[in-house]
């Protein structure tokens, strides 16, 4: 129940700051995936908001499988930017679980303006695997 609650505050957040879009071609900071199977779903949030800054961004991810959180995950974010040969950062994303299926990426930092994608990969304690990309304009 409180991932619940903790999950649906990020959405309800991400929400309102963003009109509610959750179009992973967009350039809002909420998106939300769900993998092939519909088994696991991943919210992520951007912080600073839209639009995503040049320097460190904070990225909150919250992961459920169903009503159940995702906890004790392990989950790497891969930064790169397609349109210029899928280069990616000198710095490598911190991952941290803060609780209830949400974990706090830092250390995202974006090195020059453009459309940058971010690979999240989850593996979760029951060994299901999942890689998901969140796209994101960076100016």
């Amino acid at each position: 129940m409180r991932f619940r609650a903790t999950r649906f505050a990020l959405v309800t957040i991400a929400a309102i700051v963003t009109g509610a879009c959750g179009d992973i071609e967009s350039n809002h900071a909420s998106h939300e995936m769900v993998t092939e199977h519909g088994e696991m779903t991943i919210t992520a949030v951007m912080d600073p908001e839209e639009p995503t800054q040049l320097g460190p961004n904070v990225m909150t991810l919250a992961l459920s499988m169903g009503e159940m959180s995702v906890t004790n995950a392990t989950i790497t974010v891969v930064p790169t930017m397609p349109g210029h040969g899928a280069h990616g950062t000198n710095e490598v994303p911190v991952v941290t679980e803060t609780g209830d299926g949400v974990y706090e990426v830092t250390n995202l930092v974006f090195t020059m303006p453009g459309t940058w994608q971010l690979e999240v990969r989850v593996v979760a304690t029951d060994g299901m695997e999942t890689n998901k990309h969140f796209a994101y304009t960076v100016r």
